[in-house]
C-alpha cells in the first residue's frame, strides 16, 4: 500500500484524477448511451488482464470510475496503472 505522499505524487501525474475517501475517481463524459457502453467494455477487458476490478458507476452518459486495492485496504501502485490505461481507453 502506497503512503499519503505517494499517493499525492502519483495523483498529480494522472489527468484529472480525483483523491477521494481512500479512492482515486474520475468522471467521464460521452456524448450517446453507445459511447458509454463501448468505454465500459474496454475498461472490463483492462481489469479482467490486470485482475484488477474498479467501481463503475454509469448513469447514461456519465460513467464515474473509482479505484482502490481491496486486498490492501487503500491504494496501491495498480491502481494507478489502471488509471493511466483507462484515461489512454478514453482519448481514443
Amino acid at each position: 500500500m502506497l503512503n499519503l505522499s505517494e499517493i499525492q505524487k502519483e495523483t498529480e501525474k494522472l489527468n484529472n484524477w480525483n483523491l477521494e475517501f481512500g479512492s482515486i475517481t474520475k468522471d467521464f463524459k460521452f456524448t450517446n448511451f453507445n459511447e458509454s457502453k463501448l468505454f465500459i467494455s474496454k475498461i472490463s477487458e483492462l481489469a479482467e488482464k490486470q485482475s484488477h476490478f474498479p467501481t463503475i458507476t454509469w448513469d447514461n452518459l456519465l460513467i464515474r470510475i473509482s479505484l482502490a486495492t481491496r486486498s490492501q485496504k487503500g491504494l496501491t501502485e495498480q491502481d494507478f496503472i489502471l488509471a493511466r490505461e483507462i484515461d489512454k481507453v478514453y482519448k481514443q
